[in-house]
């Protein structure tokens, strides 16, 4: 489905929702505290070739110009999410409305799980705060 048709002196130019979906996928997890976008994201370079980076974005119409977006995402174990929520909204909107020209009425989160960070991170992790309860 195309979202935004603009007439020029040239021609049409056609933006279509699959491209809206990975601006705000990128830009989501351009955020710290975001592992990825949807359950099943893109996780490697090779999926950004692919073109699954967009899943787990629904791109809905409100009129020709105002779009609402819906974005699923998957938070690194650790993260403070209202802040990186917050964080997440705004780049979201500003990186679509700047590239796009397109007016975000709503960037609507679903927090849907937790990346655990692997074996040594964890190790790194438990290191860290029992140094700290040590100081104490």
């Amino acid at each position: 489905m195309m979202r935004k048709e603009e007439k020029t002196e040239l021609g049409f130019i056609k933006i279509h929702n699959d491209v809206i979906g990975t601006i705000a996928s990128l830009a989501a997890c351009e955020i710290e505290g975001v592992a990825r976008t949807g359950e099943k994201a893109a996780k490697n370079i090779f999926d950004l070739i692919k073109k699954k980076h967009k899943k787990g974005v629904k791109v809905e119409s409100l009129n020709e110009n105002d779009v609402k977006l819906t974005i699923d995402i998957v938070v690194k174990y650790g993260t403070n999410i209202p802040h990186m929520a917050a964080r997440v909204q705004e780049n979201v909107r500003k990186n679509v409305e700047k590239m796009t020209g397109l007016a975000l009425s709503e960037v609507n989160l679903n927090i849907q799980g937790v990346a655990f960070p692997d074996k040594e991170s964890l190790e790194t992790i438990y290191k860290t705060e029992s140094k700290q309860e040590v100081k104490r």
